[in-house]
């Protein structure tokens, strides 16, 4: 048990969608309060309107999309490469396994070995993307597709950042990240590593680390897992209500 069997239980629970989205939101009303009145939505996935308050401007518009940590080209073929050296599947069933980020850069040959499509799959493997840099890739090519908020910004759990990804190498990362082909850009972008929130201005890069307690974790947990549990029930109303959120929570840990 202990701190690190709560992260690996952490990074099991970020897969599900409702879940990590609302732990964002509760999370960004830990390092700003004026979240409390954001909503959890699509497209993006946190959405805090302007408001205007009696004898003040009116605050800024904020739409957040929400994301795991993207993998990256070279651990996703190493992963699969063990998997089907381990596996007894036929070659259509291990073919019809090539994860997604694979498809049209590898393929099985018909005694079932692995193989790198032609040139632009060698090249593709080489280039070896980040997996930061595939995620701001992915996620600026969405941003076209959302409406406009006065403020973008992009939340990424990254809870495996590799080792030596510190601040000022991922700083660089988006700073020199191509943004000119995009018309929509992030404002900011946030990494939460699990011990630490890192806030990037996505222009310049640079950044600023605020240390998470294990008393914040276990708030925005809680609350998240709630409204998980909620979501399950609007989406099961068969399934038999638990007497009540403390002890569903308790059987969810």
């Amino acid at each position: 048990m202990g701190e690190q069997q709560t992260k690996n239980d952490f990074e099991i629970a970020i897969n599900n969608k409702c879940f990590n989205e609302s732990y964002a939101k509760y999370l960004m009303e830990e390092y700003s309060p004026e979240f409390k009145f954001a909503v959890v939505r699509d497209k993006p996935d946190i959405q805090l309107e302007s408001r205007h308050e009696v004898g003040s401007n009116p605050t800024p518009s904020i739409g957040i999309e929400v994301t795991t940590l993207m993998d990256t080209y070279r651990n996703a073929l190493a992963r699969f490469r063990r998997f089907a050296s381990s596996s007894k599947m036929s070659i259509e069933g291990l073919a019809s396994h090539v994860p997604t980020i694979l498809k049209g850069i590898i393929g099985v040959n018909k005694h079932g070995n692995l193989i790198v499509l032609g040139s632009r799959g060698e090249r593709t493997i080489k280039k070896g993307l980040s997996g930061i840099a595939r995620t701001l890739e992915i996620k600026y090519k969405k941003l076209q597709e959302y409406e406009q908020f006065d403020e973008n910004d992009l939340f990424i759990f990254a809870i495996n950042l590799s080792a030596g990804c510190d601040t000022t190498t991922i700083g660089n990362l988006i700073r020199n990240f191509d943004k000119r082909k995009y018309e929509k850009r992030y404002n900011y972008i946030y990494i939460f590593t699990y011990e630490t929130l890192q806030i990037y201005e996505a222009e310049t890069g640079k950044s600023v680390e605020v240390d998470i307690t294990n008393e914040t974790r276990e708030i925005c947990n809680a609350r998240a897992l709630k409204d998980k549990l909620l979501a399950d029930e609007r989406n099961a109303p068969n399934k038999p209500k638990a007497e009540n959120f403390n002890s569903a929570i308790k059987e969810n840990l």
